[in-house]
């Protein structure tokens, strides 16, 4: 009984309270194939919330049951990027949110590992409200810039060009133009 790293035959090495031969607790092991893991484990397998990081430098922080990613979690590579959404078997099922760096990510419709359908994109201080395909922003959507004060509505097609656009700055109703190749154009609306 206490406190101790302990190693297996395999080369698996567990840190944490020991109570007899039982594995069972909060630990921080070392497993021999070069994964960590630290979290709540369950004879000797990690069950319950925790945190494994890969030998690449992926993450996954969630719920495991007897070994396997089980229940919400969020995967991140090392670069950062990743998505969170629910597991069963270790296998992703259901997609809640895009991740591509602290500052930047996606909630909402989500097809094949993009944006589909209604969603929200947070990217530093923007926030992009809309429609999306495959990616694109398409139709109508609102952008709204919280370091500059800017809100911008209009129907996009794509992140760099819009029609039918209406600028507020500070609440403020003031131009009315186009985006065309993210080159912002004030004056009469006119369609293309």
């Amino acid at each position: 009984d206490g406190s101790g790293v302990y190693t297996k035959s395999n080369g698996d090495k567990y840190d944490g309270r020991f109570k007899g031969n039982n594995i069972t607790g909060v630990y921080l092991v070392n497993f021999a194939n070069g994964i960590k893991y630290d979290g709540k484990v369950v004879n000797g397998i990690p069950n319950g919330h925790g945190k494994q990081t890969m030998p690449n430098g992926t993450e996954y922080r969630g719920d495991f049951k007897k070994g396997l990613r089980h229940g919400k979690g969020e995967l991140k590579k090392a670069t950062g990027d990743g998505y969170s959404g629910v597991f069963k078997n270790d296998k992703l099922v259901k997609t809640e949110n895009l991740i591509y760096s602290p500052t930047s990510y996606y909630k909402g419709g989500i097809k094949d590992f993009k944006r589909h359908g209604k969603g929200t994109y947070y990217y530093n201080s923007n926030v992009i409200s809309g429609t999306f395909v495959e990616d694109k922003l398409v139709g109508k959507a609102r952008v709204v810039n919280y370091s500059d004060g800017y809100n911008v509505n209009g129907e996009f097609d794509g992140f760099r060009n819009a029609k039918n656009v209406y600028y507020t700055i500070y609440g403020k109703e003031t131009l009315y133009g186009k985006i065309v190749d993210g080159v912002t154009l004030y004056g009469k609306i006119v369609d293309g």
